[in-house]
């Protein structure tokens, strides 16, 4: 050993180049350990994102799949109540259908509250609340409608005595319009038993569907109420929209865009801290 010390002091050259070499050896593996922590940093950082931009994705696929529902089931219920201007109700099924499409609309709603954000959970709300006035009215103004409009084609027939009695039930029901101004309680019984019974005799139908005939024909109002019923139900329904669209960033080329975008951007920034 002592030896060999000799011949490198003795040829600082050759020393020269082993120092070298030696702390070159410690420099490089200094240079690949700080080199490989910054990659496991970045990797790390990477995986975040990913992972992120996964739950972000995931939680839009959920909004938009529960919003499409929820639109469908309030259009489904306004869709149940017009049945009623066109099916006579004589065993409660039209009933039935409007309460299983609310029941389904605000186990939807229940949904919805739990993942989207306030301004669509107030527009839903919005909504159904415009939804149950309107399933409040349109049975009551839809059957009486029914109604006037089968009598109406009963008075049109062929079948000359049923037309007589369809022809003097509308008149009985204008006279009975016409009592309701009056403050003759005599006259108003005798008008609403005169028309009550010219209604029975002219078309079939139940007690129920008679007061519902009566009450129409002297409220006048119950059609402008849901005609503004149906005004709020649509200026609430294109308000919904609009905020879904803006919570799905439905004007973006690729949903979700911005996720995208949020993406690259953490990118580029993991990028830099691993530089």
């Amino acid at each position: 050993m002592d030896g060999l010390w000799k011949y490198l002091v003795e040829n600082p050259e050759i020393l020269g180049a082993l120092v070298a070499a030696f702390i070159g050896s410690l420099g490089g593996g200094w240079v690949q350990a700080k080199g490989g922590h910054a990659q496991a940093k970045a990797a790390q950082k990477a995986a975040e994102i990913a992972a992120e931009a996964q739950r972000v994705a995931a939680l839009w696929t959920v909004r938009h799949v529960q919003m499409a529902e929820f639109i469908q089931l309030a259009r489904e219920v306004q869709r149940v109540t017009e049945s009623f201007y066109s099916e006579n109700e004589t065993d409660g099924s039209l009933t039935l259908r409007v309460n299983e499409a609310q029941d389904a609309l605000f186990r939807k709603q229940a949904e919805i509250d739990l993942i989207v954000p306030n301004s669509v959970v107030q527009a839903a709300i919005a909504v159904v609340d415009c939804l149950t006035r309107l399933v409040t009215i349109e049975p009551i103004v839809g059957q009486a409608e029914f109604f006037r409009v089968a009598l109406s084609e009963v008075a049109r027939g062929n079948d000359r005595g049923a037309a007589q009695r369809a022809r003097e039930a509308e008149s009985a029901l204008q006279a009975w319009h016409r009592a309701g101004d009056s403050d003759d309680r005599d006259a108003l019984t005798a008008a609403y038993t005169s028309a009550s019974e010219a209604v029975r005799e002219a078309i079939a139908v139940t007690d129920e569907q008679v007061a519902i005939i009566m009450a129409s024909s002297t409220r006048s109002h119950w059609p402008w109420q849901r005609d503004q019923a149906r005004g709020a139900l649509s200026d609430r329904s294109l308000e919904l929209l609009t905020a879904a669209r803006e919570m799905l960033k439905s004007e973006d080329d690729l949903a979700p865009a911005v996720q995208r975008r949020w993406w690259r951007r953490n990118s580029t920034a993991a990028t830099a801290d691993s530089a």
